[in-house]
């Protein structure tokens, strides 16, 4: 990939990625496996795997081959295998990834990245109350239709400091370097101070290394 401080960030519908022929090079692993059959839904399990290999796929774009993408995840507190998402092999590598209702998102980078995509719906900003500082919260009172969009800004902040879900309300929403897409069903942001190509898998993708830059906003 050109650019060696970038981050590549792949999006697009569970569907469209798990039929891509991007995403058949890759397999997933034991634990991967493991974990997706123990969701009793099948598409939350479609979702679990679409983005799992679309985080390979992000990979790819580094130079990595099939065999040199094996993702783990421990948790830094239990153990569990839910935790920060690394490839084994490229421990220099940043991983995010994240899934709603039938729509993925990966993206890896060389610095700290954090991405999140959430269905657009109805939310009451004191819903994020819990998460939000004090001035997040005067300013979401005066655009309340940007309730989605904070949080999914906190999700990716939080994703990209490491900081969890127990961190949300220390991570920033209202500054730092952001990269978002809005569409009527999805609000997808990505954190990172990296340059981000952005691109959407089910659709043609340029030669690698030449998707669009996408600036923050």
């Amino acid at each position: 990939m050109t650019g060696a401080a970038a981050a590549i960030v792949l999006w697009g519908l569970t569907p469209a990625v798990l039929a891509d022929p991007l995403v058949s090079a890759h397999q997933l692993s034991t634990a991967e496996q493991e974990r997706a059959a123990l969701m009793l839904r099948a598409p939350d399990r479609d979702d679990f795997e679409a983005a799992h290999f679309l985080a390979r796929v992000c990979g790819g774009w580094f130079g990595l081959g099939p065999d040199r993408l094996e993702l783990r995840q421990e948790c830094a507190v239990c153990g569990g295998s839910h935790g920060v998402p690394r490839f084994s092999s490229a421990p220099h590598l940043r991983v995010s990834i994240a899934h709603a209702s039938g729509a993925v998102v990966a993206g890896v980078a060389s610095r700290s990245i954090g991405v999140d995509i959430e269905p657009v719906r109805a939310v009451a900003p004191t819903d994020l109350t819990p998460v939000l500082s004090a001035e997040e919260a005067a300013w979401l009172r005066s655009r309340p239709d940007d309730t989605i969009r904070i949080w999914c800004r906190k999700e990716a902040a939080a994703k990209a400091s490491e900081a969890g879900l127990a961190g949300m309300r220390d991570v920033k929403a209202l500054t730092g370097s952001w990269t978002e897409l809005t569409s009527a069903e999805f609000q997808l942001c990505v954190s990172t101070s990296a340059p981000v190509v952005l691109g959407r898998i089910g659709e043609r993708l340029p030669a690698r290394g030449r998707l669009p830059f996408c600036g923050a906003p």
